[in-house]
């Protein structure tokens, strides 16, 4: 009867982590579309600007995309069933999937916002535990970052400071995106309409591109993208037709 009472404890902790992880990417996805949307609303009216109308469905199929998800998600959260026992930490070992850490300053708050749910914020693992399970997930530069620590409960929090300071400084962020946007390829051909497309949609997604959760990139999104893209491109009469 016991092993049948931790068995199903098990199984309903990890319904719960699936439902978490669910709505939580929906509400990521929800994030994202509203910044695609107010990029392409600001990209229509600079359209509107040349004498080009959209005769596309993209921004109401947005739109109701949105709606449905916004819905979605409030229904998901009014029918959140009451907290489940919790099994031993190490029954979740298996359920963690974080991703690895190799570096990339735009990675970072990606791979801090999974690895903090699920390792740095439970109780059940040691302050050693945590630190090998942080050794275990990085790679290149942040690897050897902290490699020099010894592997003590004290300096899993210093291991952590050292990588929020090299890896998680908005400003430094914000920065490497900005260059990221300002080189991706220019339409040097006015009749490309390809060539146009292929810029709004790299940029677009350069936009979007590792943000989790990150204010200081979110807060950038909306002018590095727009006022960039839209004065980049000059369509002749013909384009314009196609477009």
């Amino acid at each position: 009867m016991d092993r049948r009472r931790r068995f199903h404890g098990v199984l309903l902790a990890g319904c719960h982590i699936q439902e978490r992880q669910a709505r939580d990417e929906l509400d990521y996805n929800i994030e994202i579309g509203e910044g695609h949307l107010e990029v392409l609303e600001n990209l229509e009216s600079e359209l509107k600007v040349l004498g080009v109308e959209d005769e596309s469905a993209h921004i109401a199929d947005l739109h109701k995309a949105i709606g449905l998800g916004k819905r979605l998600l409030t229904r998901t959260e009014q029918a959140e069933a009451a907290p489940v026992p919790s099994a031993p930490p190490a029954m979740f070992k298996l359920d963690i999937t974080v991703p690895r850490f190799k570096g990339d300053l735009l990675a970072w708050p990606e791979f801090w916002e999974i690895f903090e749910a699920y390792v740095h914020t439970d109780r059940g693992y040691s302050s050693v535990q945590k630190l090998c399970f942080l050794r275990q997930h990085l790679d290149g530069p942040a690897a050897r970052a902290i490699q020099g620590l010894p592997l003590t409960a004290d300096n899993y929090m210093v291991a952590v400071q050292i990588l929020k300071d090299r890896f998680g400084r908005d400003d430094i962020r914000k920065d490497s995106l900005i260059t990221r946007l300002l080189n991706l390829p220019a339409v040097t051909s006015a009749d490309s309409l390809k060539s146009l497309r292929r810029l709004v949609d790299e940029a677009a997604e350069m936009a979007e591109y590792e943000l989790s959760g990150s204010a200081a990139i979110l807060a950038i999104r909306r002018p590095s993208v727009v006022h960039w893209t839209a004065p980049s491109v000059q369509l002749e009469a013909s384009t314009e037709a196609e477009w």
